[in-house]
């Protein structure tokens, strides 16, 4: 089997170094880094890796944000760095088995622990979702409920994906907001 393939999105290039040491100690590949939400987006949909680590904030995305997107549109596991507080609102609103939320600062083992635990998770939802199905029903057991895979022609995404980062720059005060005309229609 060949390594698990990891991209990692943080704004710090040390944090980014220190983590894809100890990855790659452990036997992982990072496949990329980057240090824009953007960017880790783009990369995530062209690259398919198996797991994302991305820090809370970057400079165009809130963390969970792009989180959201990730597991929203299945393309991989998704590990959230955060402060205690963001931690517990993350595990509250992201409650899904593709994703883990670790507080900062984040011990090595820990994050070594929860990737493995991570990667080992989605594999096994993987091959649940390759089961053959038989008589219109997947027989794997409680798992013939989940959703199945959307069909995305890139719009859904993208809406989605312009709406979080309005929201996250306006949140911060990145972006000017507009002032409604009262004539304008919704």
């Amino acid at each position: 089997m060949k390594p698990a393939s990891v991209l990692i999105a943080m704004q710090q290039k040390e944090s980014i170094q220190q983590i894809r040491q100890l990855l790659q100690n452990s036997g992982y590949r990072v496949a990329h880094s980057c240090q824009s939400g953007n960017e880790a987006l783009q990369a995530v949909r062209s690259m398919a890796p198996d797991l994302l680590i991305v820090n809370e904030t970057l400079p165009d995305f809130q963390g969970l944000d792009l989180a959201e997107i990730v597991i929203e549109d299945r393309l991989c596991a998704v590990i959230l760095l955060a402060s205690p507080a963001q931690k517990a609102f993350a595990e509250i609103k992201m409650n899904a088995a593709y994703f883990a939320c670790l507080a900062k600062p984040v011990q090595g083992s820990v994050l070594e622990t929860t990737v493995e635990m991570l990667l080992r998770t989605s594999r096994y939802f993987q091959q649940l979702e390759d089961f053959p199905v038989q008589d219109g029903k997947n027989h794997a057991g409680p798992e013939n409920h989940r959703k199945e895979p959307r069909v995305d022609d890139g719009k859904a995404g993208d809406q989605r994906r312009h709406r979080l980062q309005r929201n996250s720059e306006e949140k911060h005060g990145h972006r000017k907001k507009h002032v409604r005309n009262s004539k304008s229609s919704d």
